[in-house]
C-alpha cells in the first residue's frame, strides 16, 4: 500500500463529512482512490480562438476581458440566469450559467468578475445576441501572457451528484502536493521499459502541461495494473499445476447421455464446451477455465453439467451469482435441467430464513453431495464444503480477485468462470494464456433476433409513444441513460433520475415508471430489479447498471438514449436485456452521432448480433479524440489500460511478471493497488 493506511479523507481541507457520502458513491474512500479517480476525458483547449471566428456547435476556447457581469431572473419560475460578456480585439461573446430552485437561487452569483481577463471554452450557441456559451469553463488569465496563449489540456472528471469539478480537483492537487505515491517498480524496470515513476505518472494525468504528459502518466499505470494481473494469474495457473483435486470420472456422467436426456438439443459449441469440460474435470490437479458465451448462448448448460459431473461422482459443486435475483434463476433453471438425475438444488442468499439456511449448511457439512447455489454468502467461513470438487462463478468480472480464491478456498476444485462479454482474440491470447479459454460462439436455434433501430433525437415522442403501445399490450420496456444525476462532468448527457421524473409526467403518464442506478444501495436495487421481473413496474429507467440481469420474458423494447456515449460491446450487452420471451423485440438507439466512429458504431450494431464479431470491431471503431479506449477486456476492467493500443505494455507486463515468479528481477515490487 503506497499511502499510509490508504490516507483518510478527511485530512484534506476542505473536504468534511457531508463529501464523503458523496464520494463514496463514487467508490472512493480513501486518498488512494482519489488519486486513482482519473478524468474521464481532457479537453484539448489548445489554442485560442478570436472571438469573430468562432462558429455555431464547435467547441472553442476565447480569451479576454470581462465587460460586464450579473444576475437575471427567468421568466421559468425558479430559474436564475447568470450572464457576463467577454470582449477580445475582434468582438464580443455572452457566457452563460443556470441556477434551478431556492438553492440555485442562493448559488446564483456571478463566478467572473468584471475587469478580469479569463480564458473560457465550450460549445458556441448562436443566439439573436450573438455568439454565447453556455455553462463555460474557465480560468484567470495573466494580463502578460499575450496573445500567442496555449492553454494546457484540461481534465473532466467523473463526479456525480453535488460534487463540483472545482472541488474534486482542489481535493487531488492536495494529495498530490502532501501525499504523493511512493515509488513501486524498480529503477531497473522502469528504464527497461521506458516508464516514468509513479508520483510522476499521476501528476501528468491530473495536472498535464500536454496530451503527451497524460499519455506518459496513463502508460505507466496501464503496465503496473497489467502487472499485477498477470503477476496474480500465472502464479495461480502454477499453483493449480501443483494442487491436486478430486477426480471426476466421465463413467459418472458421459456427456452424450447428459445431451440425450435434456428438452432439446445442443448447439456444436455447447457440445465441444461440454466435452473440454469433461476432459477437466478427469484431471487430478486443480483446473480453470473462462467460459466465454454471448447473450443467450446457453451457458447455463454448460455449468449445470460440470455441477451434475460432481454430484454424481460424490462431490459437492457451488454455483455463485452477483445478485440474489439472478442466483434464484440459476436455481429455477439448474432444478429443471438436472431433474432428469435427481439432483436437488440447495439456495443461500440473502432471502432463506433461517431455518433454511441451517438445512443447506448441515447438508454441506455433512458432505452430501448436493448443488449450492448463492451469493457472496457462499464465502462465509461458516459455509465448508469438506467435498467441493466444482466452484462456478458467473458474471465473474463482478468478483473481485480476492473473492474467486475465497471460493477455492471451499476445497482444490475445477474452477469454470463465465463471462456474457466476449474477449477480441488478439487480447485473450495476450492475457488469459494461463487460462483454459471455452468459446459459445453459436445461438441456439429459434432465438429471434432483436429489431435495432437508429432514431434521431428530434424523433423522441414516436419512441415513447411506440413504448406506450407496447405497455399496454402487456409487454415491458428498458430505458437507459448515459448517466445517474444532471451537472457534473457532461453537461450534454441525459440524466437517469431527471429523465425518469420527466417521462412519467408526459409522455409515458400513466405508465408505471421505475428506476433505477448504481448509486442506489445494493438491496435497494434488486428491490428494484424484482418489481420490475414481477411485472409491477411497466418501464425501468436506468443506467449502465442493467447490463447485467435477470431474464424478464415480458420485456420487448431496449431504448438507449445517447447511444452515441456508448462503446459498442456495451450497447450490445444492453440489447440483450431484451428478446427473452415469445414475443417481437426491439432496440431503439437514440443518437445524434457527432463523430464518425461514433456513426460506425451504431450502424454495426444494426448490422450483426454476434457478441464475437461485436467485441473485434469494438477495438477497431475506436476513433481520434474518443473517450479513451477500450477499458474493459472481456470480464476485466482496466483503470489506466486500453486495447489494443497496449497490447505492447501486456506483453512487456507478461515478461516481467514471469521473470518474477522465476525468481528474477521481475517489475520490482507489488504494484501500488496494494
Amino acid at each position: 500500500m503506497w499511502l499510509r493506511l490508504a490516507g483518510d479523507l478527511l485530512e484534506i481541507p476542505g473536504l468534511g463529512r457531508a463529501s464523503l457520502e458523496k464520494l463514496r458513491r463514487l467508490g472512493i474512500t480513501s486518498q488512494r482512490q482519489l488519486l486513482e479517480h482519473l478524468p474521464r476525458r481532457y479537453i484539448d483547449r489548445g489554442g485560442v480562438t478570436a472571438i469573430r471566428s468562432v462558429r455555431d456547435g464547435e467547441t472553442a476556447t476565447v480569451v479576454g476581458v470581462v465587460e460586464r457581469a450579473g444576475v437575471r431572473e427567468s421568466r421559468r419560475r425558479g430559474l436564475y440566469i447568470v450572464e457576463a460578456v467577454l470582449r477580445d480585439e475582434t468582438g464580443r461573446i455572452g457566457l452563460v450559467w443556470f441556477f434551478q430552485g431556492p438553492r440555485g437561487k442562493r448559488a446564483a452569483r456571478p463566478p467572473v468578475r468584471e475587469g478580469r481577463r479569463i480564458a473560457a471554452w465550450g460549445k458556441v450557441r448562436w443566439t439573436p445576441r450573438g455568439p454565447e456559451i453556455q455553462n463555460p469553463q474557465w480560468e484567470e488569465v495573466p494580463a502578460a501572457a499575450g496573445t500567442g496563449i496555449s492553454l494546457a489540456p484540461h481534465p473532466v472528471y467523473p463526479a456525480g451528484q453535488g460534487l463540483s469539478q472545482a472541488q474534486l480537483r482542489r481535493w487531488i492537487h492536495w494529495v498530490l502536493d502532501h501525499r504523493p505515491p511512493a515509488e513501486t517498480l524498480s529503477e531497473a524496470t522502469r528504464r527497461r521499459r521506458g516508464l516514468i515513476g509513479l508520483a510522476e505518472a499521476f501528476e501528468k494525468l491530473h495536472r498535464p502541461e500536454s496530451l503527451e504528459d497524460v499519455e506518459a502518466g496513463r502508460r505507466r499505470l496501464a503496465f503496473e495494473e497489467l502487472y499485477r494481473l498477470l503477476l496474480e494469474m500465472m502464479a495461480a495457473a502454477r499453483a493449480r499445476e501443483t494442487t491436486r483435486a478430486p477426480r471426476c470420472p466421465r463413467e459418472a456422467l458421459p456427456p452424450e447421455e447428459y445431451e440425450a436426456r435434456l428438452p432439446f438439443a445442443l448447439t456444436g459449441a455447447q457440445r465441444r464446451a461440454i466435452e473440454r469440460c469433461s476432459e477437466m474435470l478427469e484431471q487430478p490437479h486443480a483446473t480453470s477455465a473462462l467460459l466465454q458465451g454471448d447473450v443467450g448462448s446457453g451457458k447455463t448448460v454448460v455449468a449445470a453439467y460440470m455441477a451434475a459431473r460432481a454430484v454424481l461422482s460424490g462431490y459437492q459443486a457451488a454455483i455463485m451469482a452477483p445478485t440474489r435475483l439472478l442466483a434464484e434463476q440459476h436455481a429455477n433453471n439448474l432444478a429443471g435441467l438436472l431433474a432428469p438425475w435427481g439432483i436437488e438444488i440447495d439456495l443461500l442468499v440473502s432471502g432463506v430464513t433461517p431455518a433454511q439456511r441451517r438445512e443447506v449448511v448441515a447438508r454441506l457439512e455433512a458432505g452430501e453431495p448436493r448443488v449450492v447455489v448463492g451469493t457472496h454468502a457462499l464465502l462465509s467461513s461458516e459455509i465448508a464444503m469438506p467435498r467441493f470438487a466444482v466452484g462456478v462463478v458467473d458474471e465473474q468480472h463482478r468478483f473481485g480477485v480476492e473473492q474467486r480464491e475465497r471460493l477455492s478456498d471451499k476445497g482444490p476444485g475445477h474452477l469454470l468462470l463465465m463471462s456474457a462479454t466476449p474477449i477480441p482474440r488478439t487480447l485473450a491470447l495476450t492475457l488469459y494464456a494461463d487460462l483454459e479459454l471455452i468459446a459459445l460462439d453459436e445461438k441456439p436455434p429459434g432465438r429471434k433476433p432483436v429489431d435495432t433501430r437508429w432514431i434521431h433525437p428530434r424523433d423522441r415522442e414516436k419512441v415513447y409513444a411506440f413504448v406506450r403501445r407496447e405497455v399496454e399490450q402487456g409487454r415491458q420496456a428498458y430505458v437507459v441513460f448515459p448517466r445517474v444525476h444532471a451537472g457534473g462532468d457532461d453537461e450534454d448527457a441525459e440524466s437517469a433520475v431527471v429523465q425518469a421524473e420527466e417521462l412519467a409526467a408526459t409522455w409515458l403518464r400513466g405508465v408505471r415508471v421505475g428506476l433505477l442506478h448504481g448509486q442506489m444501495r445494493p438491496a435497494e436495487q434488486e428491490a428494484v430489479m424484482a418489481r420490475f421481473a414481477r411485472g409491477e413496474t411497466d418501464v425501468l429507467v436506468a443506467t449502465t447498471v442493467v447490463e447485467v440481469g435477470v431474464d424478464v420474458p415480458r420485456a420487448s423494447v431496449m431504448v438507449v438514449e445517447g447511444a452515441d456515449r456508448f462503446g459498442l460491446a456495451q450497447l450490445h450487452q444492453l440489447r440483450g436485456r431484451v428478446g427473452r420471451g415469445p414475443y417481437a423485440s426491439y432496440c431503439l438507439l437514440v443518437a445524434d452521432p457527432q463523430t464518425e466512429a461514433a456513426k460506425r458504431r451504431i450502424d454495426a450494431l444494426r448490422k450483426t448480433d454476434d457478441g464475437f464479431a461485436i467485441a473485434e470491431m469494438d477495438l477497431a471503431l475506436r476513433g481520434p479524440g474518443e473517450l479513451a479506449g477500450v477499458k474493459q477486456a472481456g470480464p476485466l476492467e482496466f483503470l489506466a489500460a486500453e486495447f489494443p493500443k497496449d497490447l505492447d505494455l501486456a506483453a512487456a507486463a507478461r515478461e516481467e511478471a514471469r521473470a518474477a515468479l522465476d525468481g528474477g528481477a521481475g517489475g520490482g515490487g507489488r504494484p501500488w493497488s496494494g
